[in-house]
């Protein structure tokens, strides 16, 4: 009848390979999949082949994955594909610590009127993670829909480290939400793709900075490489460098050359505002990232009460410039500086002493005087240190001036400096100018004091 039936298997055999691309060769390990087959054929050739394979293991350490558990089928009739499947057990990142969590993926496809319709998913075992993938293949083009379903965080449930260990070692108490909807293409071109990414309420610690409240609907103009569409938005509600920094606003654009570059970044501080003097980041020095914010209209007495340094007050408002250095390490802050724009008032009467206040030396009897009224006509604040666990920042106070509640008004210059963890346990030093004939004219009015009193 010139028709014939045939069916074989073979079993699984341990795979050794090479892939070579312009850049080198990459070794290919692991096991090819048992196979069966069967099908029948006529005069005009295969009438139906069906194939099923099982078991299949790959590892390309040159990329950095692996795949274990390959299983699929597929079934042709009449030289159409009428059904495949495919399922990949575990997805996972040779990388140690991993870049990604281990994925099983999971995809189907079929001829559809000459071009193969497809869809795919890839999940981790408890559906954190799912991002699903359809589209049509063709001679000519290929594309798809991607979706990458809403991720919440949320501490103690979902981490950054159920999805990305690696991540996780900088990235840690992470909340809020973050989804992705897009498309890619392939053409004779090459490939194309958009799509938006979406932060809701989105807070962690991130290099020991907390941040809180990040929002943005980002576009993106491109998915390989990553860039943007020009002037995205981003707001973050709070990021905490020992002084809190409150309402924040991005402005930036990600180039296809990996090149970021900031157009607006501003925050609401201590009743005025700081703005970052534009910048940009190279992807190649994105482990070392400097800019600078100025600060316009801060509040004295509300910069003193962020301080955490406990008795001190103010009153005044400050303007001025503050370095900013991003790292590996965490924030740093480089020798900023503010100064006074109008006169004000400085007091520094805390409960309890600490050491440079507590002595009954003539100097310490003239630094608790003198700084429960001190009334300047010059202020400025340097600030310096490093956010993180573990960091310390340096606060360094200048002031000229007087009480007059203080030998009657004399002239007086201070310097404080202020060590401590984020400002926190305070350490300090203090300079008076003219120290030894403030002592002397101190002790001749204390003198005359007591000798009125009697």
């Amino acid at each position: 009848s010139g028709r014939s039936e045939f069916a074989f298997s073979l079993d699984g055999r341990p795979l050794a390979a090479s892939v070579t691309t312009n850049e080198g060769s990459s070794a290919v390990g692991g096991m090819w999949p048992g196979l069966q087959v069967d099908g029948v054929m006529d005069s005009d050739g295969v009438d139906r082949l069906a194939v099923r394979f099982e078991d299949g293991a790959v590892s390309l350490s040159g990329y950095g994955f692996s795949a274990r558990g390959i299983d699929g089928a597929a079934d042709w009739r009449d030289g159409s594909l009428v059904a495949s499947a495919l399922h990949v057990a575990t997805l996972e990142s040779l990388a140690s610590p991993a870049w990604i969590a281990p994925v099983a993926i999971d995809a189907e496809a079929a001829d559809d009127g000459g071009d193969l319709a497809f869809e795919a998913s890839a999940s981790d075992p408890l559906g954190t993670f799912v991002l699903d993938a359809s589209g049509r293949h063709g001679p000519e083009r290929t594309s798809a829909a991607i979706r990458l379903y809403p991720i919440r965080f949320v501490p103690g449930a979902t981490e950054i480290s159920d999805l990305s260990p690696r991540l996780a070692e900088w990235v840690t108490e992470a909340a809020g939400l973050v989804e992705f909807e897009g498309r890619v293409e392939r053409t004779e071109e090459g490939l194309t793709g958009a799509g938006t990414l979406q932060l809701q309420g989105l807070s962690a610690t991130v290099s020991g900075v907390p941040i809180e409240d990040v929002r943005s609907e980002i576009r993106l103009a491109s998915l390989l490489p990553p860039a943007t569409e020009p002037a995205q938005t981003l707001t973050i509600a709070r990021v905490d460098l020992g002084m809190p920094l409150e309402d924040g606003v991005a402005v930036f654009d990600l180039a296809d050359n990996g090149r970021l570059s900031v157009e607006r970044l501003d925050f609401a501080f201590a009743g005025g505002r700081l703005f970052a003097e534009p910048f940009t980041v190279d992807s190649v020095a994105r482990g070392d990232i400097g800019f600078v914010l100025r600060a316009e209209d801060v509040q004295l007495a509300e910069f003193l009460a962020s301080s955490r340094i406990e008795g001190i007050a103010g009153s005044g408002t400050l303007s001025g410039r503050m370095p900013v250095r991003l790292s590996d390490g965490g924030i740093r802050l480089d020798d900023g500086v503010l100064a006074a724009e109008t006169d004000g008032v400085l007091r520094y009467t805390p409960d309890d002493l600490p050491d440079f206040l507590r002595g009954d030396d003539v100097r310490s009897k003239m630094l608790r005087e003198v700084l429960t009224n001190f009334h300047y006509d010059d202020l400025s604040l340097a600030v310096s240190g490093e956010s993180g666990e573990g960091g310390a920042q340096r606060l360094t106070l200048n002031a000229r001036g007087a009480n007059p509640d203080f030998l009657e008004g004399h002239p007086i210059e201070l310097a404080f400096n202020f060590t401590g963890p984020l400002l926190g346990a305070v350490r300090s030093a203090v300079d008076l100018s003219g120290a030894a004939e403030l002592e002397e004219r101190f002790e001749q009015q204390e003198a005359d004091n007591e000798e009125n009193s009697r």
